[in-house]
């Protein structure tokens, strides 16, 4: 019994950052002390990809009409929103519908193309 309760203190289990099991199969090791060292510099990481930039706004002949038909969508969804629960149900119901009706034809448009 005396063996499993010892009254002798010893380092702790979180002192030397393990917990005296063996590691688990494909876990890193802990980089705790001064002994980390700094294993990503620019030097030897020079094949990680980087984003393109000169994508950024999408490409294609409707993207303009596309755009305008989404601001058309988005203020016809938030007015038909504050129709809705401010005054008539039915009215703000139409509203919505017609949004979503304009967001079918953006779709369309972006799925032809």
């Amino acid at each position: 019994m005396t063996a499993f309760f010892s009254t002798t203190p010893g380092p702790s289990s979180q002192e030397e950052g393990t917990t005296g099991r063996p590691p688990a199969v494909g876990a890193a090791p802990l980089l705790r002390g001064p002994n980390i060292q700094n294993t990503m510099s620019n030097e030897e990481n020079t094949n990680i990809p980087r984003r393109r930039t000169d994508r950024i706004t999408p490409q294609g002949k409707h993207t303009r009409l596309r755009n305008i038909l989404n601001i058309i969508f988005m203020l016809g969804a938030v007015i038909g929103l504050i129709i809705y629960f401010n005054s008539d149900k039915t009215i703000g119901a139409y509203v919505i519908l017609a949004a979503i009706g304009v967001k079918l034809v953006e779709c369309s448009i972006r799925l032809i193309n």
